[in-house]
């Protein structure tokens, strides 16, 4: 089940986006996996966890849906939404972060797909905050030009290492899509909102990784034409 809720403004978008998070949380049942990636998707995230019951916030577990591997971790993902949550992080029933002091990307990417398969094992309610790129791009899933470039999001693994023109990336792939109770995605601009509109096409997923949102059970997505 597909749902689309259009804004004028990012605020409303913004503001949609949080409340419904925020009931979706609180009306969940048991210990949550709560997937979060970066950038502009965390904005709703920010909001919501302002208005979360602190007995909520007790059963969330936090994950990642993407990283980037950088030694500085300046621009990490993991450090955004250390920010976007702020002091609640630290009442969460559990984190799970893709990088460890030291790690490899391979090794990163290994060891995190260990523990969030374990995590996937015994979480009640899984839900994952994705933000969508102007090219369709979903969370760390890039488009290719070629089929070929893309496979390594499709073969079965649930997290990957790759390295980008400018860096090196850790990401869920669609595996993990499937696994997923609610993927709600947060998108301004009009460029944005374009991309997702292309969802409802049959388009090739390596040119519109967005595409592969049509394998969760659920999708909510808040857009709206005006930028943050």
């Amino acid at each position: 089940m597909t749902e689309l809720f259009q804004y004028k403004t990012a605020k409303d978008a913004i503001s949609a986006a949080a409340d419904y998070l925020v009931k979706q949380l609180e009306d969940s049942q048991g210990n949550v996996l709560l997937l979060l990636s970066g950038g502009s998707s965390l904005n709703p995230v920010r909001e919501a966890f302002k208005r979360l019951k602190d007995e909520t916030v007790s059963r969330l577990h936090i994950g990642q849906i993407d990283e980037r591997y950088e030694a500085n971790g300046e621009l990490n993902n993991w450090r955004q939404i250390e920010e976007a949550i702020g002091g609640k992080l630290k009442r969460c029933a559990g984190l799970l972060a893709m990088l460890s002091d030291g790690d490899e990307p391979d090794d990163a990417a290994i060891a995190y797909e260990m523990e969030l398969r374990a995590l996937l094992e015994t979480a009640d309610e899984v839900v994952g905050v994705y933000g969508v790129g102007e090219d369709g791009s979903l969370g760390g899933i890039l488009a290719t030009k070629e089929p070929q470039d893309f496979t390594h999001f499709l073969d079965g693994r649930m997290v990957v290492a790759y390295q980008t023109a400018d860096n090196t990336r850790i990401t869920t792939t669609a595996a993990l899509l499937g696994r997923l109770d609610e993927a709600i995605v947060f998108a301004h601009g009009p460029a944005k909102v374009k991309a997702v509109e292309r969802i409802n096409k049959e388009l090739p997923s390596h040119r519109h990784p967005a595409q592969l949102l049509k394998d969760a059970k659920r999708v909510s997505l808040f857009v709206s034409e005006e930028l943050a």
